[in-house]
């Protein structure tokens, strides 16, 4: 064992003295490495954050969620309550009520956050523990803890925040606790946990189900046991209630993550891009160590005269780049650090919160074993085929080439050539994925809107402190606070509406068109609607098409109206002018609008309807208002709030922004993922150049002597030229077929993220080869004038 390790440290020792003399080449390979490893480990620490962590909870293997029900799998209290009371194969029953919209008042400002009441058993239940604090006792009522994040924004990490009251709509609630910024639950971003409060008509309810029921399977028992518990309890309930056989289907299941839909395939699609740019890497290093083994020929044959043995020499290689790959692996964490911030300052603040664990993100202890093993592992890939082409040396041969110094070893070359081809190949592969991701974020960015968002301003005023049961009091604030807008300074248009544009929630109606059958039928068609107001459309820029707008006659008195878009002009009065038409019944309709997007920029115009917000009751959980300006939007928020304070001082006011910024977070992730596989397509582009030049640089110092001859034959500067060319695009166009094929497969993967973008397609694959091909001439450009200045004279002396 000593002896083996003192060969380990000696080969350590003579490896850090070559490449001490190689200074050039040690660097150049270190920045390859730090470039390949430092991106496969940002990536990594991002898999690592949102796959690879357990969520954070004690032992959450065993956690399960019991429901009913295949479509809302909401759970009637009466239920719970039967389950939490016999139920002996799930414990520590708990439940929560669904995400609620609270107005949040006892800071600086009027808010909205969103709130959850749950069990007192339910931090218990995950085996979380409070940052500050503590969490409900059973029995307590109108207190609250708050997630890290709303102590943050909300209470400015106020370490005196125990204790401290604040109201939520018309309640008042004191802070008892804080969690850690790790905890999550659940898909949506929640602000507080309040406790859940089931009134004796909620305890006797078996019907109507709002609740999610999460418990933890006792030891030894097996989900599908649970899930005949389960079900044996409610057919013992359904019995009682005389409802034989109408029990819901219970089932239990695990405990899933966070759904990161999407999001999931652009950090597949990364990943695979980064192991991609790793592999060039490698290739690219493999090639520099095959000219340097070249270069070092005559040591190691040497060396192999005096009696080292074939292992001990590929020891000694795989050492030295060993060395080298762990010192770019060093340097490479340094590149992730910074990568790591890129990629979380791409991602909205709101997406990472719902995104589960990513805020978690960094390059923590985990990160920088999975870094040092892949850089032992790229060193010993690296090297393994030098040394082994090294190993297997003909002294003879070697020393006579090295003697002469005019032999070129055509095995050699191939070898390095198939590393290029495959280099090749691969950063077609992924320039073709960056380029088919690029170009589906342009075509989403230029779809045409329907309004122009240009000094336009957003915002929402959430309606939940309101007692809908009086209808006036809503429809009142929100006229007197239009009023109050409209007479800013600088205000062009202002108007409100139940569903902004790129709202993903949009209200479905059932109308009976008059004269109007659907596919054959009178049944009654669903048709997204709006309610708007009379300045909503100049607001938005939105083109009348045909007929007027709202008007104030539109009113409760004035004869039911409405206008339709363009899409429901066409779809059912094609052939016919559908102002003038009728509605489910006695609504006329008044004018049609140009179509706008509606939920979704990849989503085709549907038909819609808007309503005057004057004919309708106003029910919607938050109006939003739209508000155009002569300059800049944002200079007329503190305006604006003050408008609406002094109407209501405790009225939330959220999602304040322009609405061009409201665009741009509607396509955070498929810009967040072409503009990443567009920075590691040039960096592998780059790559691949590099390898290409080193091969056409090595192959012309190796035929100078070949070069020289045909030079002193006649043969002209354009043939030399004409010769290191055909070389490189030799290379080019095989590494190029092949990539071919595999970007062939890579369209079909992406396709499923692509917007209007169809696999076969072939601007993009032409214009990645273009770009691809573009690259390699230039790679070969400096090689060329080498090639084509050599002296024939100097160099048959030389030789």
């Amino acid at each position: 064992m000593s002896y083996v390790l003192r060969n380990l440290l000696g080969d350590l020792r003579y490896g850090a003295r070559t490449l001490g003399k190689s200074r050039g080449f040690t660097m150049i390979v270190i920045l390859i490495f730090a470039v390949s490893i430092g991106a496969n480990t940002a990536i990594f620490s991002v898999i690592d954050a949102v796959f690879l962590r357990t969520m954070p909870y004690y032992e959450p293997s065993g956690l399960v969620e019991v429901s009913e029900g295949a479509a809302t799998r909401s759970v009637p209290a009466g239920d719970f309550l039967d389950w939490e009371n016999q139920a002996q194969s799930v414990q520590d029953l708990s439940a929560t009520d669904v995400l609620q919209q609270y107005t949040f008042t006892g800071a600086a400002a009027p808010d909205q956050l969103w709130g959850t009441a749950v069990s007192a058993n339910f931090f218990r239940l995950l085996g979380v523990r409070t940052l500050l604090g503590r969490t409900f006792l059973p029995g307590e009522m109108q207190s609250a803890v708050l997630s890290n994040h709303c102590w943050r924004t909300h209470f400015s990490n106020d370490p005196n925040i125990l204790g401290r009251s604040f109201m939520l709509g018309d309640k008042q609630f004191t802070v008892i606790g804080v969690m850690p910024p790790e905890f999550y639950f659940g898909t949506d971003v929640t602000d507080l946990w309040i406790p859940l409060a089931l009134t004796p008509k909620d305890t006797s309810n078996h019907a109507e189900g709002s609740l999610s029921v999460f418990g933890r399977l006792r030891k030894g028992t097996t989900r599908a046991h649970a899930e005949a518990e389960i079900q044996t309890i409610q057919s013992r309930v359904a019995k009682g209630f005389g409802k034989v056989g109408q029990a819901r289907r219970a089932t239990v299941s695990s405990l899933n993550g966070p759904t990161l839909g999407d999001f999931r395939l652009a950090i597949q699609s990364l990943a695979g891009a980064v192991v991609f740019t790793l592999l060039i890497g490698c290739a690219n290093v493999a090639n520099m160590y095959l000219v340097r083994a070249a270069e070092r020929q005559r040591e190691m044959s040497i060396r192999s005269a005096l009696g080292a043995g074939r292992l001990r020499m590929v020891q000694q290689l795989l050492t030295e780049s060993c060395i080298v790959s762990i010192l770019g692996g060093g340097a490479g964490l340094l590149l992730a650090v910074g990568g790591l911030r890129s990629i979380l300052a791409a991602v909205p603040g709101s997406a990472v919160s719902s995104l589960g664990t990513l805020n978690r993100a960094s390059i923590n202890l985990p990160v920088l074993g999975f870094t040092f093993v892949l850089s032992l592992i790229t060193g010993v890939v690296v090297g393994a085929l030098p040394a082994w082409k090294a190993s297997r040396l003909d002294l003879v041969q070697s020393l006579k080439e090295g003697a002469r110094g005019t032999g070129v070893s055509v095995r050699r070359i191939e070898t390095q050539s198939v590393l290029v081809v495959v280099e090749i190949a691969l950063s077609l592969i992924l320039l073709v994925g960056a380029g088919l991701m690029v170009e589906s974020f342009h075509r989403l960015a230029t779809v045409p809107l329907g309004f122009d968002p240009d000094h336009v301003l957003t915002l929402q005023l959430p309606a939940s402190s309101y007692d809908f049961r009086k209808v006036t009091e809503p429809s009142i604030f929100y006229k007197t606070v239009l009023d109050r807008i409209g007479a800013i300074p600088s205000v062009e248009a202002v108007g409100m509406t139940n569903d902004s544009p790129l709202s993903p929630l949009a209200t479905h109606l059932a109308v009976a068109l008059s004269g109007v059958s659907w596919a054959g039928s009178s049944t009654p068609v669903h048709v997204d609607f709006q309610d708007v107001s009379s300045g909503y459309f100049l607001a938005m820029g939105m083109r009348l098409l045909q007929g007027r707008y709202f008007t104030a006659d539109d009113n409760n008195g004035g004869p039911p109206v409405a206008i339709i878009n363009n899409a429901m002009a066409n779809r059912y009065w094609s052939k016919e002018n559908p102002v003038g038409q009728s509605l489910y019944g006695n609504v006329t309709i008044v004018g049609v609008i140009g179509d706008t997007v509606q939920g979704s920029l990849a989503k085709k115009a549907e038909p819609m309807i808007y309503r005057p917000f004057d004919q309708q009751p106003i029910t919607a959980a938050a109006i939003d208002f739209v508000i155009r300006t002569e300059g800049d939007p944002l200079r007329i928020v503190p305006a604006v709030r003050t408008a609406v304070w002094d109407i209501s001082p405790s009225q939330a006011i959220v999602q304040v922004r322009t609405m061009n910024d409201a665009i741009a977070d509607s396509v955070w992730r498929p810009r967040f993922t072409a503009t990443m596989l567009a920075i590691l397509a040039l960096v592998d582009l780059f790559l691949t150049a590099a390898g290409l030049y080193g091969v056409i640089s090595h192959i012309i110092s190796k035929r100078s002597r070949e070069i020289g001859i045909r030079m002193a034959l006649g043969a002209q500067r354009r043939d030399v030229a004409c010769m290191v060319i055909g070389d490189s695009l030799k290379l080019s166009v095989i590494g190029i077929a092949l990539g071919l094929v595999g970007s062939l497969a890579t369209t079909r993967l992406l396709a499923g993220i692509l917007f209007s973008i169809r696999p076969e397609d072939p601007a993009t694959l032409i214009g990645a080869i273009l770009v691809l091909t573009a690259a390699a001439m230039g790679a070969s450009c400096i090689p060329v004038r080498r090639a084509t200045r050599v002296d024939p004279v100097v160099a048959l002396r030389y030789e």
